[in-house]
């Protein structure tokens, strides 16, 4: 989905969103921290002592990767909404001239 928004300059730049992206940038973070962690885990894994404490760790690091996904959520909504409040459409008037009205996003 994309949409020209005004810059304030009387310019306009297009801005594309892709959901797909977006998932897919979150799903590499993830592998690369699971990387970073297994790297730097020095615990002992060998007893099932030792991987319930490597699971809890991981666990652990796990939610505060939600939680930082969660602050950029809510970041990234706020700054999409005030973007969207910006975004007109124009539209083909009775006489055929553009009319500008406020855009109603999808769904």
């Amino acid at each position: 989905m994309g949409a020209a928004v005004p810059t304030g300059n009387g310019s306009e730049v297009e801005i594309t969103v892709r959901p797909v992206d977006a998932l897919a940038r979150v799903n590499d973070a993830l592998w690369e921290r699971l990387d970073a962690f297994n790297a730097g885990y020095t615990g002992d894994t060998s007893t099932d002592e030792g991987y319930a404490a490597y699971d809890a760790a991981w666990a652990e690091d796990a939610l505060a990767l939600f939680e930082e996904g969660t602050r950029l959520m809510k970041k990234c909504t706020t700054q999409l909404d005030k973007a969207e409040q910006k975004v007109s459409k124009l539209l083909a008037g009775p006489d055929g001239k553009p009319v500008e009205e406020p855009f109603e996003g999808e769904g």
